[in-house]
């Protein structure tokens, strides 16, 4: 009961105390690893806001200034109004080698009859354009003109009014540092003569070449005169658009230009390579991309800060959700492994308490039951021994039998001998004192001289005593020692063969060449099978039922045997009963 008790409170305590480490160190684990989980996308989310506002202010500085660019730069040539050279002439535009910003692809411009131009390709003099960009500016151009009708479609709408509110003289084009934020429209006055040259410049470039090289040309309209009003062109702010080129959308910038002879498109396509650069320079290890619209792949985004775009930066937090993943699965395994050998180590020791009170609840049966027997049977030669010792001392019983009444008496105090040996040498064997003296000797005659001495008590019991002895066995042991094992296992032939039918006992002595075999076989029932392991145990008797007994006998006898460097076996006769066996070893053989 005991030891019932020990395991469920153990198991109790343990179960609370393992069960409650794992509860708070599992959702401790648990929570780190859900905040490492959630904080790439945390900083995802706060990359793309970041991306999104610096790409934001970076792409309207690029706006705002491109608002104060003269829409006449938007051609391969133009004439300058502002008195850079005098009469018919016409010069190359900044925009002629390509744009200054490596942020804008190309610059475009869709007249009002649906011709679009890109000032870096002059298709009319093939001379003027820019070599390092006619292959790639061509497909932009084939591009641009395939989705010119959308483009212009989308800011007819915005077209501004004939009819302006106030002149505006053209201005030298501001630094971009120098540009608003949002620019509204604009009117400006030409001089008509000026308008004429930037309406058709290629024209003015060959006839310009023309009259250097002496060549006759027709002859010119002549200039309106002086009071002939200026020309007003009305030019909007650059609006962001979304357009598809090359099937694939793009962020562009849009304005329309009211003129005399229609409302012209210009505008700048941005550069996707290079706003990709710029997005991997600056995401660092989280890749960026600018999309169209807010993905649905699982990036996080941010919209980019541009009125009327609806483009936004993207972030994959794929690759840092994979690591966090990880090192939370590492977590994990970590905890595992930190716990479950503590654990089991907490088990194991939780088990050897429960043995240990085992064992304590088990020593604590066996000294009670150690003390029942021995009581049992001490009493029992004790009672043997004053009941014929009385017999005798007062002449009390058949006279003639008076020698049997000594004989009785010469039994129970061997008995009593026995079990006082017994307990004896077990208290030996307990306190590791056990020690023998083996020496050359003759087993046979000490299994002889064992087998007389016990023969009257066995013989008086109805038992059938037997010798096979023969004149001599030499081995090594201790004589004293091999009596006492004789005498344990011919007295246990005796007990345990009580109830057979007949009785029997039988000593048998065998010459080998490895030492000598000295076997006690009886006729008795024999050791049940479940006992068979455990017989030769401290108080374990070979017999669940039967005369009651120490268990010490056996445990006694195969420690002198193995002290002797010999050893007692059992094993079972055929047609019923038991043989152990007491192999001594040879003389030759040293201890």
């Amino acid at each position: 009961m005991r030891t019932l008790w020990a395991a469920l409170l153990s198991a109790a305590a343990l179960v609370a105390v393992l069960g409650g480490w794992f509860a708070t160190g599992w959702r401790s684990v648990s929570a780190e690893a859900t905040a490492l989980a959630a904080a790439p996308s945390a900083e995802a989310a706060r990359r793309a806001a970041l991306l999104a506002a610096e790409l934001g202010a970076r792409l309207e500085e690029i706006r705002a200034a491109e608002d104060q660019r003269p829409y006449y730069e938007y051609q391969n040539l133009y004439h300058d109004p502002r008195g850079a050279s005098e009469g018919q002439s016409v010069v190359p535009s900044p925009l002629a080698r390509g744009p200054g910003d490596p942020l804008i692809a190309v610059h475009f411009q869709i007249a009002a009859d649906g011709r679009v131009t890109v000032p870096t390709i002059n298709e009319e003099v093939p001379e003027l354009s820019a070599p390092g960009r006619i292959e790639r500016d061509s497909a932009a151009l084939a591009a641009l003109r395939a989705r010119a009708g959308q483009l212009r479609g989308e800011l007819q709408a915005r077209a501004p009014a004939r009819t302006p509110p106030a002149r505006t003289p053209p201005a030298r084009t501001p630094r971009p540092q120098e540009a608003p934020a949002q620019q509204q429209a604009q009117v400006q006055a030409f001089d008509p003569a000026v308008y004429a040259q930037n309406a058709s410049p290629n024209q003015v470039y060959q006839e310009v070449q023309a009259q250097q090289r002496g060549k006759a040309v027709r002859p010119r309209p002549a200039p309106n005169p002086p009071a002939t009003p200026p020309v007003d062109v009305r030019i909007a702010a650059l609006a962001w658009r979304t357009a598809e080129l090359d099937g694939a959308p793009r962020l562009l910038a849009l304005r329309a230009v009211d003129t005399p002879d229609g409302v012209f498109t210009q505008g700048f396509a941005l550069a996707t390579e290079a706003i990709a650069g710029w997005l991997t320079r600056r995401g660092g290890d989280l890749p960026a991309a600018l999309v169209a619209g807010p993905p649905d792949d699982g990036r996080v985004s941010a919209p980019l800060t541009l009125a009327g775009s609806g483009w936004h930066i993207a972030v994959d937090p794929g690759p840092a959700l994979a690591q966090a993943g990880e090192a939370g699965a590492e977590l994990r395994r970590g905890f595992r492994w930190r716990f479950f050998p503590a654990a089991a180590l907490a088990l194991a020791c939780g088990a050897l308490v429960v043995v240990l009170v085992a064992r304590a609840d088990r020593l604590a049966r066996q000294r009670s039951d150690f003390a029942a027997a021995a009581a049992h049977e001490l009493r029992t030669p004790l009672a043997g021994l004053a009941l014929y010792g009385d017999m005798l001392a007062d002449g009390l019983g058949d006279p003639e039998r008076r020698a049997d009444y000594a004989r009785r008496v010469a039994d129970e105090a061997g008995r009593l001998g026995r079990v006082v040996g017994n307990v004896l040498g077990f208290t030996e064997l307990e306190r590791r004192g056990l020690t023998v003296n083996p020496r050359p000797d003759d087993a046979a005659r000490a299994a002889r001289d064992a087998l007389e001495r016990m023969r009257p008590a066995l013989e008086h019991a109805d038992l059938t005593v037997d010798g096979d002895i023969p004149d001599s066995a030499p081995a090594r042991f201790d004589p004293d020692a091999v009596a006492r094992i004789l005498n344990n296992l011919l007295d246990n032939a005796e007990k345990y063969s009580r109830g057979a039918d007949q009785r029997g006992v039988q000593l048998t002595v065998r010459c080998a060449g490895d030492g000598v075999t000295i076997d006690v076989a009886d006729r008795g029932p024999g050791v049940p099978r479940h006992l068979r392991r455990r017989l030769f145990h401290p108080f374990v008797r070979g017999a669940t039922e039967g005369p009651a007994g120490l268990g010490l006998g056996l445990t006694l006898a195969r420690a002198l045997a193995r002290a002797m460097d010999g050893d007692l076996v059992h094993s079972e006769r055929p047609g019923g009963g038991a043989v152990f066996s007491l192999r001594l070893p040879a003389t030759s053989r040293s201890t």
